[in-house]
């Protein structure tokens, strides 16, 4: 751990990460006796930052309206920043990347997570690796070669996950729910009926010829056709 006594944590994530942070805290460190602050107002954030809290997360949006306040708190402190889902930064020009970037050189210590970290193209990197080592110049061509060297990728085989049960259960629908089902179903067939050129409808007519068909070939239940899936990596960590 680089973690000294005193230390400070900013968390950058999306809003919808923000209680699994909390989570954490309270499992992996139940005795720490802090939180994470989360601003809730931005023009309240300088007044918020003065109580320099030892535990914050902030949204990749908010950021962006208040990127001189956290430049500024991250001056003359420890301060760790993690950014997580740091896909958000893709975007070589987006006003959440700018204010990320703007700050690079002040942290401590930096980590990026993500299990998407180049969901488009290999450009997708750029922003990531330039808030890690802003002082190192990457591009297209080198930065897959310069991030591999710090690079972590957790499967899921590793995190000894319990074996998942799965349970589906049919559950009747109640008198209203079963009458407003009948009427959406009744106007969204409208809508396709309106929609449909005369062509459009032969060729749905034509469908309902093969699967009839289909089901005479299969007498006592539908046959399925079952197609492999490739494993999807679940997370990823650059320390």
């Amino acid at each position: 751990m680089r973690a000294e006594p005193g230390d400070r944590l900013l968390v950058i994530a999306p809003k919808n990460a923000f209680a699994a942070w909390d989570e954490q805290i309270e499992t992996c460190l139940p005795s720490f006796g802090h939180r994470f602050l989360r601003p809730r107002k931005t023009d309240k954030i300088p007044l918020q930052l003065l109580d320099d809290p030892r535990l914050m997360i902030i949204g990749y949006q908010q950021l962006a309206r208040v990127k001189e306040a956290i430049a500024n708190h991250l001056v003359g402190r420890r301060v760790h920043v993690f950014l997580d889902e740091s896909h958000r930064i893709k975007g070589q020009n987006s006003i959440s990347t700018d204010a990320v970037l703007s700050f690079s050189h002040l942290p401590v210590s930096k980590l990026v997570m993500s299990g998407t970290p180049m969901p488009q193209s290999t450009s997708d990197l750029l922003p990531q690796f330039r808030f890690l080592y802003p002082e190192v110049q990457a591009d297209e061509d080198s930065v897959v070669g310069l991030i591999s060297r710090v690079y972590v990728r957790t499967n899921k085989s590793e995190l000894n996950l319990p074996p998942v049960t799965r349970v589906s259960k049919t559950l009747p629908m109640d008198p209203l729910q079963q009458r407003l089902y009948e009427l959406m179903k009744s106007a969204l067939a409208r809508e396709a009926t309106q929609a449909l050129t005369i062509k459009s409808k032969q060729a749905f007519r034509g469908l309902g010829g093969l699967s009839h068909a289909f089901s005479s070939s299969c007498p006592t239940r539908p046959c399925w056709h079952k197609r492999s899936l490739s494993p999807i990596p679940t997370n990823c960590r650059w320390l």
